[in-house]
Parts: C-alpha cells; structure tokens; sequence
C-alpha cells in the first residue's frame, strides 16, 4: 500500500513538475546538455540543471523586454544587449523577410554557461501580436 501511495505521489509531483504554463521563455536556462530519460532519477536530474541554470526572474524579463524591441525598433545586423548580475543577454535581427518575418539569434549567458538559439517571427495583424517559432 505505502508503495502504491509513494508512486502515485511521486508521479504527481513529476508531472507537475514539467507542466509548462508559463508564456514564451520565461523558463530560460543554459543548461542543454540533458540525459536521456530512461528513469526518475533521469528526469529529477535534468529537471534540477535545468532550474539551476534557469535565469533568475528579472534577467528573464530582461530577455523577453529585448526580444519585443528587437522586433518593432531594429534593422537587420542591429542588435539589443542587456546585463543583470551576473547573466547577460543579446538579441540580434539578422532578416526580415519579403512577407515581414523576423529572424532573430539569441545567445544568453549565465553561471558560465552559454545558450545560442535562433528564432522566427511572424507578424499577425489581426490580433496585434508577433508568432514566435
């Protein structure tokens, strides 16, 4: 019974561990380098490098501020920089298509560790928003 009860409970925990409700990267981590998931303890410890290496709240913010500026204040090649303690932050607006979408390449630091990723966005003029694939 104790079993059962430990199993169940633990699989709540987990899985509410890695729901992800949070709107676009307000999760930031420059950890990348996971293993694969073959049991708990795979996934506990992914889970704990990729919050310790979560970027705290306010760089986080930081990132997301500088993402939207980029999009709606920068030419191709510019790009948008920002520091909090010790992590960083660019955002770089390297296209802009013939049909208006944006490329952008992020690269974050923080504890040492760097994150480069690349990402598209589209303009959508009906709900006043960009689409960030």
């Amino acid at each position: 019974m104790r079993s059962m009860l430990f199993l169940i409970l633990s699989s709540m925990i987990l899985s509410g561990c890695m729901t992800n409700t949070r709107p676009y990267n307000q999760s930031i981590t420059t950890y990348e380098q996971y293993s694969r998931d073959k049991s708990v303890y795979d996934v506990v410890l992914n889970w704990s490098k990729a919050n310790f290496y979560s970027l705290p709240a306010n760089a986080q913010k930081m990132q997301i501020d500088c993402v939207n500026w980029a999009l709606t204040n920068v030419q191709p090649g510019e790009s948008c920089r920002w520091d909090y303690k010790n992590s960083s932050g660019i955002v770089k607006l390297v296209n802009v298509s013939a049909g208006g979408c944006q490329t952008l390449y992020n690269s974050v630091m923080y504890k040492g560790k760097t994150r480069n990723w690349q990402e598209n966005a589209c303009y959508n003029h009906e709900s006043g928003t960009w689409r960030i694939y």
